[in-house]
């Protein structure tokens, strides 16, 4: 089936990494769910003797120096020996299209549609539902700190927030805990305040696009926790959210291009940095978080999907159309050519090997003095 046919669309027919989404759900019934719910007979994933070869959406390393991926009809799919042969999960309690993983220690969570949660205790074995809303709009990441805090984060603002390993969810939208840089309370008090007025008597665009923002339910996409206070959310149509104080408020920021972000990473050298990448190719850099956003220039103009650094510090990006970008710790960026048209939604590098996932599974090939291998391997069940 051709990839494109998988992918998610969003507003302004936006794409993104996490394929299969079709965006517009109507909530049909919204359900909190406990780690020990029982799941119903006909919900389980359903083995799949090629499930390694299937659409796959996301890849982490887990406890062990365990390699896992999740994925569409909810395959979820293990490697002990970094990526030479995987083994599907059996038992998972869903069907729904998984679409990112995190872990901490042997605790694992995947989040996907239908507003779905599910965790394991035993480094992936056996999994329970913690959250679940049928119908409901789709999360894109999660992240869970090391005092059992929890963040998930998906379509239309949608955010579901724990303080207990995910033992109970509470839902939120961001639209209810952005705050205005300028505080400004209603668009009356933008239409009164005289410093919103240019020389020749124009209301200020920038000042009413910002009040308009939150009014707006944006896609979430991406979510990066950098230290116990501070989170940043990669959104759509050229939005980032901040928060300093673990959550409970958030400010808006701009980026210098207007479509969706799909990924967001520190920068390597441990400067105060971070890199967010997405549609048509944009790579953008900022030290400053809410503000100096520079764009990068990658020479493609594929959509890129997800990101990993190799241990010489170089940045490789993976995206749509088999692209393969590598940016070298000076910030030169440049195409490493695959003989392959699949689109990769992940990536992982193993040593000398990038371990890439996507629409027909799991592919590996090697880097050579610098480069890459020009022949890939399909993984193996």
């Amino acid at each position: 089936m051709a990839k494109i046919a998988l992918l998610k669309v969003f507003n302004q027919a936006a794409v993104s990494r996490w394929g299969t989404v079709l965006v517009g759900l109507v909530a049909l019934s919204s359900v909190a769910i406990g780690q020990q719910q029982t799941v119903a007979e006909g919900k389980q994933a359903i083995p799949a003797r090629l499930a390694g070869q299937s659409l796959l959406l996301d890849i982490a390393e887990v406890a062990d120096s365990r390699l896992l991926v999740v994925g569409e009809r909810g395959h979820v799919l293990v490697s002990d020996d970094q990526g030479d042969s995987w083994r599907q999960i059996l038992g998972i309690p869903t069907r729904t299209t998984l679409i990112a993983v995190t872990s901490h220690g042997q605790r694992i969570w995947a989040v996907g549609h239908d507003t779905t949660i599910i965790a394991s205790e035993d480094n992936g074995e056996s999994w329970s539902i913690q959250y679940e809303s049928i119908g409901g709009d789709p999360l894109m990441d999660i992240a869970i700190d090391q005092n059992g805090d929890g963040m998930a984060i998906g379509a239309y603002g949608v955010m579901l927030l724990a303080e207990d390993y995910g033992q109970q969810w509470t839902r939120e939208f961001m639209i209810d805990l952005v705050i205005h840089a300028e505080a400004t309370d209603d668009l009356s008090d933008v239409l009164e305040q005289d410093s919103e007025t240019d020389d020749d008597g124009f209301l200020d665009q920038d000042e009413i696009a910002d009040f308009e923002d939150l009014d707006v339910e944006y896609h979430l996409n991406s979510l990066l926790r950098l230290d116990a206070q501070r989170l940043v959310i990669a959104a759509e149509a050229g939005h980032g959210y901040y928060t300093d104080d673990n959550g409970a408020s958030w400010q808006i920021f701009r980026l210098p291009y207007d479509g969706s972000m799909f990924g967001v990473l520190p920068q390597a050298d441990g400067a105060d940095c971070l890199i967010t990448f997405g549609l048509r190719g944009n790579i953008l850099k900022s030290c400053e978080i809410l503000s100096g956003w520079e764009s990068l220039d990658s020479g493609v103009n594929s959509s890129l999907f997800d990101a990993a650094y190799d241990d010489s510090g170089q940045l490789w990006f993976v995206g749509a159309n088999g692209t393969l970008l590598r940016m070298s710790a000076n910030g030169l960026i440049e195409q490493v050519a695959l003989d392959t048209g699949d689109d990769f939604n992940g990536l992982f590098i193993s040593g000398e090997r990038l371990i890439m996932i996507g629409e027909s599974g799991v592919q590996t090939t090697a880097m050579q003095a610098g480069s890459t291998a020009a022949g890939t391997s399909t993984a193996k069940q």
